[in-house]
């Protein structure tokens, strides 16, 4: 299982605080949109509350600390949040990993992106993108399907032909009705 993989140790967090802006919070005492900014968070420094910080915060594992990536993979450098996609029977999501493109779309095309996602789906692991939503809405999220022509592509390396797939997947998101957050908790600013 994804989330069972250890954080690496030369892999630190150091002054990343995508995490504290990019995820939507809907806990007892914390509600924040994606995009807005922590209560919590200290810009540059993290959790001010890391020790006692809320279940969904410890629930969060960022994919860049628990696999063997290069430096560039650190979200605030790739502008890519990597993480776990649990299994989600309800909702028909299988676990996997997923990609969340929060800086420009243009990174699509970036060929670690493109390689990584390759190996992945070369290797029957479950990929998702996924990019903002409209402010105050959700992300829109798609899995990447291993089509025979995509796996022939992977095969080959036909990059053009992946990032094809993978364009019209976020433009599929870019489509999608929008869909606005709605909190359990009352919205605190």
């Amino acid at each position: 299982m994804v989330e069972d993989l250890a954080t690496l140790p030369n892999q630190e967090c150091g002054d990343c605080t995508v995490c504290c802006r990019e995820l939507i919070i809907d806990v007892p005492g914390l509600t924040k949109y994606a995009g807005e900014f922590c209560k919590n968070g200290v810009l540059g420094k993290g959790c001010a509350i890391y020790p006692d910080r809320p279940q969904a915060c410890r629930d969060f594992h960022c994919g860049w600390r628990r696999l063997p990536l290069p430096d560039e993979w650190r979200p605030d450098r790739c502008h890519i949040l990597l993480s776990a996609e649990p299994a989600d029977p309800e909702k028909g999501v299988a676990e996997g990993w997923k990609f969340f493109f929060f800086g420009s779309l243009d990174r699509i095309f970036w060929r670690p992106f493109v390689e990584f996602a390759s190996a992945l789906i070369a290797k029957d692991k479950v990929v998702y993108i996924s990019i903002p939503g409209p402010k105050r809405n959700c992300a829109r999220m798609q899995a990447i399907v291993p089509t025979p022509e995509l796996k022939q592509a992977i095969a080959g390396w036909n990059y053009a032909a992946v990032v094809g797939v993978v364009a019209a997947l976020v433009q599929s998101c870019l489509d999608a009705p929008e869909d606005p957050v709605v909190f359990k908790h009352p919205y605190t600013d």
